[in-house]
């Protein structure tokens, strides 16, 4: 088989309306998981990138290393993400967030909403022991100024006050959360220069992406996730030329000679790392506009993945994926199988408009 290099920088992401009550009770009680996480994302949601990152810890061995680890268990965690999807953001800062109130050691969950209209947004899910109020105090300490919106307070950082080499807030913030605002009661913090939205999707003001029929259809193939890249309707990119400055006609010869002419177009993707004992496994699935076509579509991807090229590199698929099997049931189609170089290779694969979850464009 050839080996992929994957290198991965997570978003780069529940199935009933709530009300903010309920969802507050669901996270008070526990983290919520998968569908909490799906319960803060507006209705109109394409793409979404969710990250359980206490789930990956707890399976890959390293759920004991917490704020405060040392050097040597910062190095064991970070090697630990070296082959998993299951990263956040925050993530790349470990090591200059240490002395920060909070940093990855303190998510429980993480989910990245997008939408083709109006842009996006970050929320995490801070473990039980987080003190917001000290993560407040920290963040005006750090230069942050403090404001309110619907009732939450909101942090803010100029970029006068984010140091030009580093690119970090007070020496301990990343940029990527310029614009936080916390909302204590559900343990969240949404980082996004448009809040409004999300918190009338968690005050229960506004409808979920919950209600979407075709994310249920998606999360009922992947059990608990680790990981969860989704998209649905004009969200859904899967073609050989996703990330790819090609001509119509470079697209077409790309595709015809990779063999992915021949696959459909779903109406929704999902791409899931699922833990399998100590180990993680993926698992594929698109959702087609009838039973037909999902049939049509699963008979045409068993037989490209067992003997067409991967679009990307024009390699053939075999030389990085091994098929397990490839289901139809009702209008789902579900690839598994096995990477060489680990689940965390679908999830790049995928970004390329490539592995077992690539289509027509």
């Amino acid at each position: 088989m050839q080996k992929r290099t994957v290198g991965l920088i997570a978003g780069g992401a529940g199935l009933a309306v709530v009300g903010g009550g309920v969802l507050a009770v669901v996270l008070l009680t526990g983290s919520g998981g998968v569908d909490a996480a799906l319960e803060v994302l507006p209705a109109d949601t394409t793409n979404l990138t969710y990250v359980d990152r206490d789930g990956f810890a707890e399976r890959a061995g390293v759920g004991d290393i917490g704020h405060d680890a040392s050097e040597k268990d910062l190095d064991r965690y970070l090697e630990a993400t070296r082959d998993s999807a299951a990263a956040t953001p925050l993530s790349r800062y470990l090591v200059p967030m240490k002395d920060a109130a909070i940093n990855e050691l303190d998510v429980d969950w993480y989910v990245v909403g997008r939408n083709n209209d109006d842009g996006y947004g970050n929320v995490y899910r801070l473990d039980d022991d987080v003190d917001f109020g000290d993560l407040g105090d920290d963040l005006e300490d750090a230069g942050y100024d403090k404001d309110e919106v619907s009732g939450h307070p909101r942090y803010t950082a100029d970029m006068a006050v984010v140091d030009t080499a580093t690119g970090m807030i007070g020496g301990r913030y990343p940029q990527d959360l310029r614009d936080v605002t916390l909302l204590e009661d559900e343990h969240l913090m949404i980082a996004t220069g448009s809040p409004e939205e999300f918190i009338e999707v968690i005050d229960g003001d506004a409808d979920s992406l919950s209600d979407s029929d075709d994310v249920a259809d998606l999360l009922d193939q992947a059990d608990s996730p680790e990981f969860a890249e989704i998209s649905v309707g004009d969200g859904v990119r899967c073609g050989p030329g996703l990330g790819r400055n090609l001509s119509p006609e470079q697209l077409e010869q790309v595709a015809r000679e990779s063999g992915t002419d021949g696959l459909g177009h779903p109406e929704a993707t999902g791409i899931f790392v699922v833990a399998d004992g100590d180990d993680a496994t993926a698992v594929s699935a698109l959702v087609f506009g009838s039973d037909e076509d999902a049939e049509d579509d699963a008979d045409a991807r068993k037989d490209w993945l067992e003997h067409g090229t991967d679009p990307f590199s024009l390699r053939p698929n075999k030389d990085y994926f091994d098929l397990g099997s490839v289901s139809a049931d009702g209008s789902i189609v579900v690839v598994e199988g096995d990477y060489e170089n680990g689940a965390a290779t679908a999830v790049q694969m995928a970004a390329q408009g490539s592995g077992p979850g690539a289509c027509s464009d």
